[in-house]
């Protein structure tokens, strides 16, 4: 597994892997373990397949994963992987969040990273993910918090938990007046500021069988007291992940 993944990290047709790829998706492979705790053998839903390691270390460790992905260009870079580890292509399925081509109380889990954001629409998907999703399955998703002080990944830029898209636009003409910066502006259009509050308010009420959870606080405020990070390298060893 390690060698077919730094092989695959460092070949150049690979165009869409970036240097910090292996270990964003530690990162996310270790999520998912942290928060869900998933058993060998669960199905395993991920929206949005990226470079398709975190979907390839799923279904070489034990669990029957699947990944959902509407671009050809990444669908394509996420095969090589899969074929080069003994996976079969069709773990990969070619569709959109707002209407998955799964049955029914398919999956065990439901997983997205950095997805929620990029969506057409989020009650679609989250109503989409509540269909697929088994009985007493569990889903979670990481994406930014706009209602917070940050750095707009997507643009580079801080922003502030006041600002909706209106007030960002302008905030992005004003940066993009100093010398070398050049802002795509026409993004910012496809770009949801997914803020918790508003979810709790607007989202979740119109949901039939997915909860909102609040974890977040409780598992940083464990980190602090055990003085611990989930992203602790041993932390996959102790999991047996075989990168």
């Amino acid at each position: 597994m390690e060698n077919n993944l730094k092989q695959l990290y460092i070949d150049s047709s690979i165009v869409l892997i970036k240097k910090n790829s292996l270990e964003k998706y530690l990162h996310q492979i270790n999520q998912i373990l942290e928060y869900l705790n998933p058993p060998k053998g669960a199905k395993i839903l991920e929206i949005g397949c990226g470079e398709g390691l975190t979907l390839t270390a799923l279904n070489l460790n034990g669990f029957d994963a699947y990944s959902l992905e509407p671009d050809e260009k990444y669908i394509k870079n996420a095969v090589k992987i899969l074929e080069s580890n003994n996976i079969k292509a069709g773990k990969i399925k070619k569709g959109v969040s707002e209407n998955m081509p799964f049955k029914a109380e398919e999956f065990d889990y439901v997983v997205s990273f950095q997805v929620l954001e990029h969506v057409n629409d989020v009650l679609k998907t989250l109503k989409e993910t509540e269909r697929v999703l088994k009985k007493g399955g569990e889903t979670l998703h990481f994406c930014p918090n706009y209602h917070s002080f940050r750095d707009e990944g997507h643009f580079h830029v801080f922003m502030f938990p006041f600002m909706n898209k209106k007030i960002f636009y302008y905030w992005l003409k004003i940066i993009n007046l100093i010398p070398g910066k050049k802002i795509n502006f026409p993004y910012l259009d496809h770009l949801n500021f997914i803020k918790p509050k508003e979810l709790e308010k607007d989202i979740f009420p119109q949901m039939t069988r997915l909860n909102l959870e609040e974890r977040v606080g409780k598992i940083l405020k464990e980190r602090i007291t055990n003085n611990r990070s989930i992203f602790k390298k041993d932390f996959l060893r102790e999991k047996k992940i075989k990168f």
